[in-house]
C-alpha cells in the first residue's frame, strides 16, 4: 500500500513526489517507509558532477550552496569516497576533466554518465568501455545496482537499514533522482521494482549512491519559497546536479 503524501512541480519539466510506503496489513510504528522522488526528463537537463575536492575545506559549504553556485535546480550526494576524501572510482567533472581512474569492484558495479551526444545513461561496469569516449562530460561510479531489466537485483543485502540515495531510469528519457528513509538495499530494490509504487513509468534500472550520513537531496522551489533540502550530515567528496538546458 502506498500513499502520495506530498507533490510539487519544479519549474515546467520536473516534479517532486513524497511517497509513504507501508506493507499491506502492517500498521506498526516503524512500518512506514518514505521515498523522496524527483521525476525529470533527461532531455531537459545537463548532468553535472560537482567536485568538492580533498583539501582542508570543501569547494562549497554544503549541497544547497553547491547546486546554487553551479545553476543546478536539483541535486543529491554522489558516490563513495575514502577517509581522505579521495573518490572511489572514476569521476568526470567540468566537461571532461577526469579524476581518479575506472575501477572494477563489487561496490562500484554501476556507472552514471552523460555521453558525447548528451544522453544520460545508467550502465553496468562491464558495459562502460564502449561508452568511454572523449565526449563524456559527466560520470560517476557507484553501486550496487538495485534494479536491472525491471526486476530487483536478487543478491542485494537484507541487512543494515540506512538512508539511501539513488538514480533510476526507464532506459530512455524518464528518470528519478531519489532519497529514502532507512531501508536495506534489498527493500529499496523491491520498492523501486514494484509497479504499484513507481506508477509513473516502467522503471528499468536503478543505481545506489552513497547513503547513510552522506544522504542528501535538494531542489529549488522557485522565487519566494524555501528550497527543499535533506542535507548530508557529513562532508562528501562529490554531488550530482541537474542543470536546465
Amino acid at each position: 500500500m502506498t500513499g502520495e503524501s506530498d507533490a510539487f512541480e519544479i519549474g515546467e519539466h520536473m516534479r517532486y513526489v513524497r511517497k509513504a510506503v507501508r506493507k499491506t496489513g502492517d500498521y506498526s510504528f516503524f512500518a512506514s517507509r518514505e521515498l523522496y522522488l524527483v521525476y525529470f526528463d533527461s532531455r531537459d537537463v545537463h548532468l553535472r558532477i560537482i567536485d568538492q575536492g580533498d583539501g582542508e575545506e570543501p569547494a562549497h559549504p554544503g549541497l544547497a550552496e553547491a547546486m546554487q553556485a553551479n545553476f543546478c535546480v536539483v541535486g543529491c550526494n554522489g558516490g563513495f569516497f575514502h577517509p581522505d576524501f579521495a573518490p572511489a572510482g572514476l569521476m568526470i567533472v567540468d566537461r571532461g576533466q577526469r579524476i581518479n581512474h575506472f575501477q572494477k569492484a563489487k561496490l562500484l558495479s554501476g556507472v552514471l554518465l552523460q555521453d558525447s551526444q548528451g544522453t544520460m545513461r545508467l550502465l553496468r561496469a562491464s558495459e562502460f568501455p564502449r561508452y568511454d569516449q572523449p565526449g563524456v562530460s559527466a560520470l560517476i561510479q557507484s553501486g550496487p545496482f538495485l534494479v536491472d531489466q525491471g526486476k530487483a537485483v536478487s543478491s542485494l543485502s537484507t541487512g543494515q537499514s540506512r538512508r539511501r540515495t539513488f538514480m533510476a531510469s526507464d532506459g530512455g528519457h524518464h528518470w528519478i533522482m531519489g532519497a529514502t528513509s532507512s531501508l536495506s538495499l534489498a527493500e529499496l530494490g523491491e520498492l523501486l521494482a514494484d509497479p504499484d509504487i513507481v506508477t509513473e513509468f516502467h522503471l528499468l534500472r536503478a543505481l545506489n549512491l552513497d547513503g547513510g550520513t552522506s544522504t542528501g537531496l535538494y531542489f529549488d522551489r522557485g522565487a519566494g519559497r524555501n528550497d527543499f533540502l535533506i542535507s548530508p550530515v557529513k562532508r562528501v567528496r562529490n554531488f550530482i546536479g541537474l542543470k536546465p538546458r
